[in-house]
C-alpha cells in the first residue's frame, strides 16, 4: 500500500495541490488585478506555490532512495487537503473583512504539517529521531508566532501576517530541512 500511496501522492495529489494554488493566484491575479488588497493574497499563494514546488523536487530526489512509514498517506492527505482549502479560500475570500478565516485555515495548515512530523509521517521506515522531528513540527508552527504577534502585539495592522507567516515557516523549514537531510 505505501509504494502505491507513494506513487499516488508523488504523481498525483501533490502535484494536483501545485495546480489548486497557481490556479487561485493566476484567478486572483487576473479577475481581482494587482491593488492594494490583493497583494498579501498573491504573496501569500505565490510563497505556497515555491513551497510546494520546492518540497515536490526534495521528495521526489528522496523518494526513490527510502521507502516512507506506511501511514504517510494520511499526513499527506491532511497537508494537501488543508493547503488546498486555504488556496481556495485564499482566492475567494476578501481581505481585511475575512482575514481570521484565512488566519485560522493558514494555522491548520501548520499545524496539520507539524502534526505529520511529530508523528514520523516522512521518516524513512527504519528510523526513529524524535529530535529531528520536533525541529520540524517547530519550523512548521514558526509561521504561528507572525500570527500570534498580529493578533495580540498588533492588532489591526492589516493583512500581511498571512504572507509573513508562510514566509517565516519557509525560511525555518528549508533550514531545518538543509540542516537535517
Amino acid at each position: 500500500m505505501s509504494d502505491q500511496a507513494s506513487k499516488l501522492f508523488q504523481s498525483v495529489i501533490w502535484p494536483a495541490a501545485a495546480g489548486n494554488v497557481a490556479w487561485s493566484f493566476f484567478t486572483v491575479a487576473l479577475e481581482d488585478g494587482v491593488t492594494q488588497a490583493t497583494i498579501p493574497k498573491l504573496a501569500v499563494l505565490g510563497l505556497l506555490s515555491i513551497y510546494l514546488g520546492a518540497d515536490w523536487l526534495m521528495t521526489e530526489k528522496l523518494a526513490s532512495s527510502r521507502k516512507l512509514r506506511p501511514y504517510f498517506w494520511i499526513a499527506d492527505g491532511a497537508l494537501a487537503a488543508a493547503i488546498v482549502t486555504f488556496a481556495i479560500a485564499t482566492q475567494q475570500m476578501t481581505l481585511p473583512e475575512d482575514h481570521r478565516w484565512l488566519t485560522g485555515s493558514l494555522v491548520f495548515v501548520f499545524a496539520a504539517a507539524a502534526v505529520g512530523h511529530l508523528f514520523g509521517a516522512w521518516e524513512p521506515v527504519g528510523h526513529r529521531n524524535m529530535r529531528n522531528r520536533w525541529i520540524l513540527a517547530l519550523a512548521n508552527l514558526s509561521g504561528g508566532i507572525v500570527i500570534l504577534l498580529r493578533m495580540y502585539v498588533f492588532p489591526g495592522t492589516g493583512t500581511w501576517h498571512l504572507p509573513g507567516a508562510v514566509l517565516m515557516t519557509l525560511i525555518c523549514w528549508a533550514i531545518a530541512r538543509r540542516w537535517l537531510v
